[in-house]
């Protein structure tokens, strides 16, 4: 069936044939591409912004109860304690922040049920944070008063010692929810191999498929075109051989070519006609010239670069007839007895302009001397 089918049609096969095993190819990396996407997208906009938030959170409460025990020690010099009273004040304020980022984020069914159990850890850590700064501030308030100070130094130790507590199921909630981001990573990477995997299997078959299609399909167009381009070459030689040696009326014979490059044969032909024609006309114009007889302007149509030959014939014409109508004139003139009429040079261009301009010079060259003996004469007279 393939070897009975015109040339047309076995390409057309073949590229079909290619272009559905393509599509194939197409359809299962778009599958796969999809399936990483959705990794790739899962893990840049969930797991690593949750990674990133919780680490934020955990370094943040540590600073909170790192500072939290510079503020507490009374042997500490009050500058030491006072940075650490802004410092504390911002970590606590970079926890609130970090938990509200990551809360905001879409999570996993296990993470999920582990972030429900912050809530209550996260209350009862801030009203103990709550608690410890306004001790603090009243023992900044006290100042310097000795009676004071050694009750609200055990009230500091004691708030501090609660929220250092309640921090602890805090901290346990956030490692929790580490380990188990960190496990989804590991499960989003392993996934990730298998669809890789699963997609170079795919590749690796549809390229396979479709190298032994265009092998086949090479195989058998190759030996049905390579008779038709010899046909092919062989006229477009002789074209070449003919153009050459200037004979412009060869012309390609369709039976000697595949009925399928025929077209191509017919098209060379008609290129050879198009040239031919306004070259014909060229040659014929420029003998007429050449032999002194002037032809009229072309009228007939031509297209493109054809049209600008045509046009500068037709302006090689009107500037040899006005050359002509010029030395007709001045010969008419000095026969007449006219001799101080001129013709205008500026009318010509190029050559013609100095032959003009030449003739004008020998007229005023002629007309010196007789000038001068007339005016000698009336002079006698």
């Amino acid at each position: 069936m393939f070897a009975r089918m015109r040339m047309r049609g076995r390409i057309l096969t073949a590229f079909g044939a290619v272009l559905f095993l393509v599509a194939v190819l197409a359809a299962v990396s778009w599958r796969n591409a999809g399936q990483l996407g959705a990794i790739v997208d899962n893990f840049s906009q969930r797991k690593l912004p949750s990674t990133e938030a919780l680490q934020t959170l955990r370094q943040s409460e540590t600073a909170v109860r790192a500072n939290g025990a510079v503020m507490s020690s009374p042997v500490l010099a009050a500058e030491l304690r006072d940075d650490a009273r802004k410092r504390f004040a911002a970590a606590v304020e970079r926890v609130e922040a970090s938990a509200r980022s990551y809360g905001a984020l879409p999570h996993g069914a296990r993470t999920a049920e582990l972030w429900k159990a912050y809530g209550p850890a996260a209350e009862r850590w801030k009203r103990d944070v709550g608690a410890f700064q306004e001790a603090v501030q009243e023992r900044e308030r006290a100042g310097a008063q000795a009676a004071r100070a050694e009750a609200l130094d055990r009230r500091i130790a004691e708030t501090y010692s609660a929220m250092y507590r309640s921090s602890a199921p805090v901290v346990d909630t956030v490692k929790k929810l580490l380990e188990q981001t960190a496990a989804d990573a590991r499960a989003l990477d392993e996934e990730a191999g298998q669809v890789e995997k699963a997609v170079g299997v795919s590749l690796a078959v549809a390229l396979v498929a479709i190298a032994a299609t265009l092998m086949a399909m090479g195989f058998f167009l190759a030996r049905s075109i390579d008779g038709a381009i010899r046909g092919l070459v062989s006229e477009a030689e002789k074209l070449t051989r003919a153009v050459e040696a200037g004979e412009l009326r060869t012309r390609g014979d369709l039976a000697a070519v595949n009925a399928e490059f025929q077209p191509v044969v017919a098209g060379v032909n008609r290129t050879m006609d198009a040239f031919q024609k306004p070259i014909q006309v060229t040659q014929d114009y420029v003998t007429r010239i050449s032999r002194g007889d002037i032809p009229p302007r072309i009228t007939d149509s031509y297209a493109g670069d054809f049209n600008q030959i045509i046009e500068a014939l037709n302006r090689c014409i009107d500037a040899v007839n006005l050359l002509v109508q010029d030395a007709h004139a001045l010969s008419k003139a000095a026969v007449e007895g006219k001799l101080s009429t001129r013709a205008d040079a500026g009318k010509h261009q190029g050559d013609f302009q100095k032959v003009v301009a030449g003739v004008n010079a020998t007229l005023d060259a002629v007309l010196a001397p007789i000038d001068e003996a007339r005016k000698t004469l009336e002079r006698l007279a």
